[in-house]
């Protein structure tokens, strides 16, 4: 509005703190009072309040009696508050603004002008009264051009189709993010891969291969895929329904657990399943491949399944569930986190389980920790784990203790029957001589020192040695002196197994009992 006050007729009385125009909420609710304050002989104060009959805040300049000034004020539904400017060119131009009220009004219903019982009588002279929902067409300013809607943001351009192993190569391991992992971190990838294990936990292994005949695996070619608990109910990223030899593709973005590369599934990560169904065979490796700290070897079988075979136990478990092994390469562990791997083992056979043979040792690689840390072996479950095939009861004149701790078998002392020699060849790697008298060349072969064993148990007992081992079976079985050796798996007859090994005598043999000659194997029980 344009707003021209002539000269008041007197400086005193109730007209000269009286405002004159408002916005009108609802009925005699009133907001945003405009005053002509402070008068002097030379011109007047323009004042504001949001409620009050008296204004809150004035204007710091004096504007001249008989000009005509373009006033503009606003009402500020959200804060509650008043706005007035004097002669403004933009809305950036000095204002004064009022408090607010305690109860916000949000409804505006009209504009309104006041013709006081004041005294003196003063006239004001309101023209070109403009109502708008802008600054600039209430000041009748030039508006600005509104401001373009911005650009939508564009979406990421897919990601291309990477290899696992484009992740997880380096060349000099630091027990950190492989060096082409680094500059991918949280970036999405797409990778492709089948599905080697699950982790109703927190994710699953994926490798880039199954491993057949015609598609062999090689190193550096398996990723752990991490998904948080509040992703494990998302349907879909499927993951908690993923299945061993499924084959997915999967955007995610690339992450790290401690020193463990991995896919970080989030929100906006995409799971797409290709086939289903199929066989993934492990990668054959040694135990010293993987071994336990940080090594390049060990790094390139990080995520992928692996099978060891001919594992001897080297400790029994601590308080984390992990438990060494060595196939004679180099000791590596195993870790129960997705088979209770030391309860699984019990079950097999009662007793310490240090010094057990396993013919076969299936499991997934994985690092845990940073870089005081180590590969650990994830057998998947119970099918993972095949104990030696042949496992013995050994009955002997010799002293048990001398063969529990390093068989986990039961020995006992029996009558006289002679002894009879066999040559047998051992696995290679063999087991450690635990058993006094009885020497592993490197060869795998088998030196018998008599003289070494201890007799005992008997009338007539002979310290002769025989060794009897089924062929092709990784573990061995040692019986001293006067034996019976009862096989508990019935694959093969005992007989059988007899006849598949020659026949020749072990050097020094001392003199032989008058019994008849031979070894008895009874079939298994």
């Amino acid at each position: 509005m344009d707003l021209n006050y002539p000269t008041p007729s007197s400086l005193t009385g109730t007209a000269v703190v009286t405002y004159f125009t408002h916005f009108i909420v609802t009925g005699t609710t009133y907001v945003c009072r405009v005053f002509p304050t402070g008068h002097t002989s030379t011109g007047y104060k323009l004042g504001i309040s949001t409620a009050a009959n008296t204004a809150e805040f004035t204007t710091t300049a004096e504007t001249t009696y008989g000009t005509t000034y373009r006033l503009v004020y606003s009402f500020d539904t959200v804060a509650d508050k008043c706005s007035l400017w004097v002669n403004p060119t933009s809305e950036n131009s000095t204002s004064i603004l009022s408090s607010g009220t305690t109860a916000a009004d949000t409804t505006i219903s009209a504009v309104a002008f006041r013709q006081a019982s004041a005294t003196p009588s003063w006239t004001l002279s309101i023209r070109n009264l403009y109502v708008a929902k802008t600054f600039c067409e209430a000041a009748r300013t030039t508006c600005p051009p509104p401001n373009p809607p911005p650009p939508p943001i564009p979406s990421p351009p897919p990601p291309t189709l990477s290899t696992i192993y484009s992740i997880q190569y380096t060349a000099s391991p630091n027990c950190d993010l492989p060096t082409q992992a680094q500059p991918l971190l949280g970036q999405i990838v797409m990778v492709e891969g089948y599905v080697t294990a699950v982790n109703r936990n927190g994710g699953l292994f994926l490798q880039n291969s199954t491993c057949c005949s015609s598609c062999p695996c090689s190193p550096w070619s398996g990723i752990y895929v991490f998904y948080a608990s509040a992703l494990r109910t998302t349907p879909s990223l499927w993951l908690p329904n993923a299945a061993v030899g499924d084959r997915l593709q999967i955007s995610a973005p690339v992450g790290a657990f401690g020193n463990l590369t991995q896919l970080a599934m989030s929100a906006t990560s995409v799971v797409t399943v290709l086939s289903t169904n199929h066989t993934v065979q492990p990668i054959a490796v040694t135990t010293g491949a993987i071994g336990l700290g940080c090594s390049l070897s060990g790094e390139s079988y990080e995520g992928m399944l692996v099978r060891f075979t001919n594992v001897q136990i080297m400790s029994e478990p601590n308080s984390a569930g992990e438990i060494l092994i060595n196939d004679g390469s180099g000791p590596s562990q195993l870790e129960d986190t997705l088979l209770d791997t030391d309860f699984h083992l019990q079950s097999l056979a009662a007793g310490p389980l240090t010094g057990r043979v396993l013919s076969s040792l299936t499991g997934v690689v994985y690092f845990s920790g940073t870089a005081g840390g180590s590969f650990e072996i994830f057998p998947r479950t119970a099918d993972d784990v095949a104990a030696a095939s042949a496992v013995a009861t050994l009955l002997a004149a010799t002293p048990a203790a001398n063969f529990t701790a390093a068989l986990g078998v039961t020995v006992q002392a029996v009558s006289n029957i002679a002894p009879t020699s066999v040559a047998v060849t051992m696995p290679s790697p063999a087991p450690p001589p635990y058993i006094p008298g009885v020497i592993v060349n490197a060869d795998g072969t088998l030196s018998i020192n008599p003289n070494l064993i201890t007799g005992g148990g008997g009338s007539g007992v002979s310290t002769d040695v025989v060794v009897g081992v089924a062929v092709g079976v990784p573990s061995f079985v040692i019986c001293v002196a006067i034996i019976v050796c009862n096989f508990k798996r019935r694959q093969k007859k005992a007989s059988t197994i007899v006849k598949a090994i020659p026949t020749t005598t072990i050097n020094n043999p001392v003199a032989q009992s008058s019994a008849t000659s031979g070894v008895e194997m009874k079939d298994a029980i």
